[in-house]
């Protein structure tokens, strides 16, 4: 490389030089502006902003406000140069966008950042300037160099280029093949030279090379070796022999042996010296020796070092003298010098040689630095923000490791894991993990360079998006390091991120819950105890049996008109068999009654109750238990309004009114909703003056709705009421349509019943009716929602006046036991034919030990026997000898574990003792409440709402003013769809940073998923103004389009995400070609559904959309396949059902069809299009008078909706269609004239002719249906 630049300089060639010594593109190009400016030449538009760029970066580095995290941004696109990141990865604010990137992970930062820029009033070229050096620089540079290629040829040197290709290779390939020529055009008389030891890639330099000339500087042959010192009059053999073991033939050394050979020895005697002996020659002065061999310690040479290790008086005259020395070159920092890199090897080999020397001076220079970094006084969270501190820092790491690597192993790592700053582009992480591998190899200890080596493997990695490599990397660092507890929290917490991004959402949670527990075991925690469903560790029942018993009372029926003279015989005969109940299975910690507790719900039928109750107590006080009583209420229980008014007869038709149903449960100011409020208010009244509840009680969506907590001698017994008499409003026979929902579950246990109910031990559900009485939704929902997987031990229930226990188990599921109690007292007889109804109660009892619970029952039965009445064991049900069911056992719920128990324990003793000192303490900051948000958007992503949201919880308390803990927790309330909430939350985060994208994008989802669509835009637009390269939410804007049916702005947005941000993913692949099709265009949509087949061959939607779009083809045979494997992966698809049907029909398979449409119409009974095109079928089958039935029930669903809402030309389109379809030819005709005389949305339009066209397929020949096609081509051709 040096004869070249000597033959080039000789040719009047302007050259410049670059070796490893410069580290980024920018730093390159004005090291060859340096050298351009020697020779005469100047790079004015380039240096002048080059100085620009200095200077801000300068700003941000010595800015102590400076958001944590910006000059990561700043050096991200050097730090992705150096690993050779593709450059479309890149944005200018903002982070990495892959199709299994977790956006939650990346966009927190960004509105800080643009925040910070604002205030300081940057421009946006400064801005980039400053983000993107290398974009803005290089179009500058390249200007210069064409204007002194002008004047003269150009050779530009790259030396050591295995170190400078990290950076230079990704930029030379760019600007080199430039076919927009935004860079500038390049002059013809530039050449350029590449030294390294390994040559340049033949596939990433594949369209160069027919301008490449590859030399390759082997070793030479002992032949060429000694050709060469001919060609120098270097012959003696034994000269020879030594220069070629000396230089084992390496053209570097053999061509310094032999210019020094001739110069000095004139070749007659052998070169005995070693490069380090040659160093040393000729030094007398003892002290400049072992300066000399000192300072080779440290991998830069100042005045500073010199001072450190031999003191200040004689630091000026031992730096100059060290300068002038051979091998000793001058560092890019204008300030230090270093050794060549042959000759330290050299010296650190022989300084390795004194042991307690070598520990000494490293102590030394480590003592030096990290006195110069205290001095700073950098806290942690601010010790990368100057590029001073970090060179502080690095250095003193340094010497430390190469000092005792041992003690400064665990240290090494944290700085490493610390440097990443939440940001997987971290040039701070980059120079820690390189430090690593340097003192590895100076103290030639090859487990601590591997060290290195892997830390830069990770960060690669992660860079790169191999998140796999990454957790198999912090996998080693766990298992093959003594890791302190600190650094293990943080690498835990860094593995549970990595697999959170890529979806494995069940390892991460147990990566941030052990590195949580690290990161709070015996610390002080300073939290309040109020916090929402405060999280509860469960500690293992001890051995002895823990026993929870109640009595179950239903159907009292309070106001009955024989009970004035009736009741109080019983009453007596009632409190003595409780007190021979009481002596085999009390006390009782709890009276539970199922409902109808009064006749008619009137407050002075409640009045009377309460006297009832009040003597009841009195009695179980002498018996001397104090049992807490819980009531849900029955259909007697209530008021019953008239059932003429309008809202009530609605709600009568409840099972054929979905939007009914959607109204009652989302809006609490419905009127349905009020009326069944109003119906139960003096039973409200009631229930919220009882001194003998349960405290704690958690209200649900309806009255009588509730969740609560018995806890006794450690175990904790969770106990669900539900409102199961809210529809039964009239006095008809409600067998059958009884409703019941999930909502209700859910609502009543803080929005996440299963998380609920993993706090308990076991659980107890109380309804007033038995599942018989449900209808069939909502059985399923109480069989599939609440009691599925073994959360209640017994579902508690009564109205039938009958003892019935029961239990059911399919398929391997839990089972699931209903027990349904006699009345205490009600009708004597009931129905037709005088069918006597027994009276009754029942004592019952849970025993928990270990893992297991045991359920008994002593059920109580009432005869009248003659003219006596008794109460006595009811043996309708197998009882044994001591009068109870025979044991049922059953596996008790997994504890819900929060926080590691030991420091609950430890908190409650620090806050007893010492709550003045515990307010100043703080928890171990590894990643803050980062960590901590994180789990909580793992737990969403697994649907554990309630422990994601107790997790914000905690993370807001920690710091109230975090806006990622607001936002996550606004993210969960959205999927919990409690708008209300999130909204709140979204606008909290927003207004502590209002220019946090992630916050407002998040918002405009709500307002989305709300329908809002405007307000949605609204925060879209917002939030790609503050980041244009975000992709989600630019994605998001084009999904709100979508469903605005405003399709050409949607592909617009779709298209610039995958086209100018090169990002695809399933979903925005899926959506695309959902409007492709839409518009008829299948070839394009087949192109997009393919590509998201193949990155998720599992998905099974998107095989019913290819399905679809076969469909539409008429190519059947692959549209029924497509379909079918769909079902395979969603066997209750009822979208797909339907789909097959329609392919079946018309392929005129009519068995097949029908069978699709049944199941479909079973699985999504109130779907009027799916209604619809099953009578199709029946029609077409030859089924007229069921046809008949099911486009009926269709055009009912439809008309009902269009009332609703008015002007919702969609559903009058579809009506006219169903009119058309059941032979209504006025009514059709005019539905269609009014809809096409209005301006409607072309997609509409486009809609009511793929419904048509789907009819005429089937019946192509009815007049109507042609006459209105035509209507309609007729107004999108206009």
């Amino acid at each position: 490389m040096h004869q070249l630049h000597r033959t080039a300089e000789s040719a009047n060639f302007i050259t410049a030089y670059i070796n490893k010594s410069d580290n980024s593109v920018p730093q390159a190009m004005s090291r060859i502006a340096e050298n351009f400016q020697k020779q005469g030449y100047q790079l004015p538009n380039f240096s002048q902003r080059y100085s620009v760029y200095l200077q801000k970066k300068e700003e941000i580095e010595v800015d102590t406000e400076a958001p944590q995290g910006l000059m990561s941004l700043v050096n991200k696109s050097l730090i992705k140069a150096r690993l050779g990141i593709p450059k479309h990865t890149a944005t200018v604010i903002g982070g990495v966008t892959t199709s299994f990137v977790d956006e939650e992970a990346i966009a927190a930062q960004i509105g800080e950042w643009k925040s910070y820029f604002a205030k300081r009033c940057w421009s946006t070229d400064e801005i980039l300037l400053v983000c993107q050096p290398q974009e803005v620089l290089t179009p500058l540079f390249l200007q210069d160099i064409g204007e002194v290629a002008e004047e003269a040829n150009i050779l530009l040197f790259l030396d050591n280029y295995e170190d400078t290709g990290s950076f230079l290779d990704g930029w030379l390939r760019e600007f080199l093949l430039d076919p927009d020529e935004r860079y500038g055009i390049l002059p013809l008389n530039l050449i350029i030279v590449i030294a390294g030891t390994k040559e340049l890639s033949r596939i990433e330099w594949r369209d160069y090379e027919n301008n490449i000339v590859r030399w390759f500087l082997e070793p030479f042959t002992e032949d060429e070796a000694k050709q060469y010192l001919e060609s120098k009059g270097i012959t003696n053999p034994s000269v020879v022999n030594e220069i070629l073991r000396l230089s084992e033939r390496l053209p570097f050394w053999l061509e310094h042996l032999a210019t020094k050979q001739h110069d000095n020895l004139n070749g007659n005697s052998p070169p005995s010296q070693t490069a380090l002996e040659y160093f040393l020659k000729g030094i007398d002065d003892p002290k400049r020796l072992q300066v000399a061999l000192d300072v080779s310690l440290s991998p830069l040479i100042s005045k500073d070092i010199v001072a450190v290790l031999h003191g200040e008086e004689s630091a000026d005259e031992l730096f100059n003298w060290l300068k002038s020395r051979p091998f000793v070159k001058e560092h890019t920092d204008g300030y230090s010098y270093q050794y060549h890199e042959i000759l330290r090897t050299e010296m650190l080999k022989q300084r390795r040689g004194s042991y307690q020397s070598w520990i000494d001076l490293h102590g030394k220079l480590a003592s030096y630095y990290e006195n110069r970094y205290t001095e700073l006084k950098i806290n942690r969270q601010q010790e990368w923000h100057g590029s001073s501190c970090q060179i502080y820092f690095i250095n003193s790491l340094y010497h430390y490791l190469c000092q005792n690597p041992n003690q400064k192993l665990s240290q090494a790592i944290n700085a490493f894991l610390t440097a990443l700053e939440k940001n997987f582009f971290s040039e701070p992480a980059q120079k820690c993990a390189e430090t690593i591998t340097l003192a590895g190899k100076a103290s030639a200890l090859p487990e601590l360079q591997s060290l290195g080596e892997q830390l830069l493997e990770l960060l690669k990695a992660f860079n790169e998006n191999y998140y796999e490599v990454g957790i198999n990397l912090i996998t080693q660092l766990l298992e093959q390091y003594n890791l302190d507890q600190e650094t293990r929290a943080r690498a835990l917490s860094w593995r549970g991120e990595s697999y959170r991004l890529i979806g494995i959402y069940e390892k991460a949670l147990e990566d941030f819950n052990h590195a949580i527990e690290i990161n709070f075991r015996n610390k002080k925690i300073p939290i309040s105890l109020d916090l929402p469903l405060t999280p509860v560790d469960l500690e293992p029942l001890a051995e002895n049996i823990k026993n929870v018993s109640w009595l179950h009372l239903t159907d009292f029926h309070q106001g009955m008109k024989e009970q004035n003279w009736l009741w109080p015989g019983v009453r007596e005969i009632f409190l003595e068999d409780l007190k021979r109940l009481h002596e085999k299975c009390g006390p009782w910690d709890l009276v539970l009654f199922t409902g109808d507790l009064t006749q008619r719900g009137s407050e002075e039928e409640f009045r009377k109750l309460d006297e009832v109750l009040k003597q009841l107590w009195e009695h179980f006080e002498q018996l001397g238990s104090s049992p807490k009583l819980l009531a849900v209420p029955g259909n007697h229980d209530l008021v019953r309004p008239n059932p003429k008014d309008p809202t009530i007869r609605m709600l009568q038709q409840w099972s054929d009114q979905p939007d009914i149903q959607d109204e009652f449960w989302e809006e609490a100011s419905s009127p349905y909703r009020q009326a069944v409020t109003q119906a139960f208010a003096n039973y409200s009244n009631w229930w919220d003056r009882q001194a003998f509840v349960l405290e704690g009680i958690t209200p649900g969506i309806l009255p009588g709705d509730f969740s609560v907590t018995l806890e006794k001698d450690g175990a904790r017994l969770g106990i669900l009421g539900l409102n199961s008499s809210f529809l039964q409003l009239t006095g008809s026979n409600y067998e059958g349509q009884i409703a019941l929902h999930a909502r209700q579950f859910h609502t009543a246990c803080d929005g996440d019943g299963s998380a609920w109910t993993k706090q308990h031990h076991t659980c107890l559900l109380l309804t007033h009716h038995p599942p018989a009485w449900l209808n069939h939704n909502s059985r399923q929902h109480l069989m599939s929602e609440i009691t599925s997987h073994g959360r209640f031990a017994v579902h508690l229930c009564g109205h039938m006046h009958d003892v019935i226990y029961q239990e059911m188990a399919e398929g391997g599921t839990a089972t699931q036991r209903t027990f349904q109690g006699r009345s205490l007292f009600g009708l004597e007889y009931f129905g037709e034919g005088g069918n006597q109804r027994l009276h009754g109660y029942t004592a019952g009892k849970i025993q928990l030990h270990g893992d297991t619970g045991q359920l008994y029952f002593w059920p109580r039965e009432a005869r009248l026997q003659g003219r006596q009445r008794s109460i006595v064991p009811d043996y309708s049900l197998e009882l044994t000898d001591n009068q109870h069911t025979n044991s049922r056992g059953f596996k008790l719920l997994q504890p819900y574990n929060y926080r590691d128990n030991l420091a609950e324990k430890q908190l409650a003793i620090e806050q007893q003792t010492n709550s003045q000192q515990d307010a100043q303490c703080l928890p171990l900051n590894v990643g803050g409440t980062s960590i901590i948000v994180s789990r909580s958007s793992t737990y969403r992503k697994l649907y554990k709402y309630q422990e994601s949201l107790q997790d914000c919880n905690w993370a807001v308390e920690i710091n109230p003013k975090d806006p990622r803990a607001f936002t996550s927790r606004g993210e969960t309330y959205l999927r919990m769809k409690q708008y209300k909430k999130a909204l709140q939350d979204f606008d909290r985060a927003i207004e502590l940073n209002p220019e946090d994208s992630w916050s407002i994008s998040s918002r405009g989802k709500a307002y989305r998923t709300m329908r809002k669509f405007k307000k949605a835009l609204r925060d879209f637009n917002r939030a790609i103004e503050l980041n244009p390269e975000d992709s989600w939410s630019i994605s998001s804007r084009g999904e709100t389009y979508q469903q605005m049916r405003q399709y050409k702005e949607a592909l617009h947005d779709f298209n610039y995400v995958m086209q100018e941000l090169d990002i695809k993913n399933e979903f925005i692949l899926s959506n695309r070609g959902f409007i492709y099709r839409n518009q008829g265009l299948y070839d394009q949509a087949l192109t997009d559904y393919n590509c998201a087949i193949e990155l998720n061959p599992s998905n099974s939607r998107l095989f019913a959309s290819r399905g679809e779009t076969y469909r539409l083809m008429k190519q059947y045979d692959f549209a029924l396949e497509d379909f079918s494997h769909a079902l395979n992966l969603k066997p209750n698809d009822s979208w797909t059902f339907c789909r097959r049907a329609e392919t079946y029909l018309l392929l005129k398979q009519y068995d097949q069809s029908l069978a699709d449409f049944q199941q479909t119409v079973t699985l999504d009974p109130n779907n009027d299009w799916r209604l619809f095109t099953y009578s199709l079928a029946l029609k077409a089958a030859g089924y007229s008078d069921q046809a008949g039935e099911k486009i009926n029930l269709s055009i009912q669903i439809a008309y009902k909706r269009s009332e609703k809402k008015q002007k919702d030309y969609r559903t009058s389109l579809t009506l006219a269609l169903y009119y058309l379809a059941a032979d209504h030819c006025e009514q059709a005709k005019q539905l269609y004239d009014e809809a096409l005389s209005k301006n409607l949305l072309p997609a509409l339009i486009q809609e009511a002719i793929r419904g048509l066209n789907y009819f005429l397929k089937i019946f192509p020949n009815h007049q109507l249906g042609q006459s209105m096609m035509a209507k309609l081509l007729e107004k999108v051709k206009g």
